[in-house]
């Protein structure tokens, strides 16, 4: 529903506009919607190694772990990406 939306207005802002940035942040809000999905967490991936905003991504991943304290597999998960992407493209 709501996630589908940004998505395809990620797209039409990517695609259509030719705005990765502005892509960037529309994936960043479905996360924001829905961490568990899949489709936003790897487009919001993709589009940090384009416009080099892997700062933004640790941001969003740490307040998405701050929300789901409550559940320990998905903040292992979380940190554990939001490590990873540290590591491989630290400034």
């Amino acid at each position: 529903a709501k996630v589908d939306l940004l998505h395809r207005i990620a797209g039409l802002v990517e695609d259509r506009l030719g705005d990765p940035g502005g892509a960037f942040d529309v994936y960043a809000r479905a996360v924001a919607v829905d961490s568990s999905n899949e489709t936003s967490l790897a487009q919001v991936e993709r589009l940090a190694a384009v416009v080099e905003r892997w700062a933004d991504v640790g941001k969003l991943y740490d307040g998405e772990i701050d929300k789901l304290a409550s559940s320990p597999e998905r903040v292992v998960e979380l940190g554990t990406r939001s490590n990873i992407k540290a590591h491989f493209h630290s400034d």
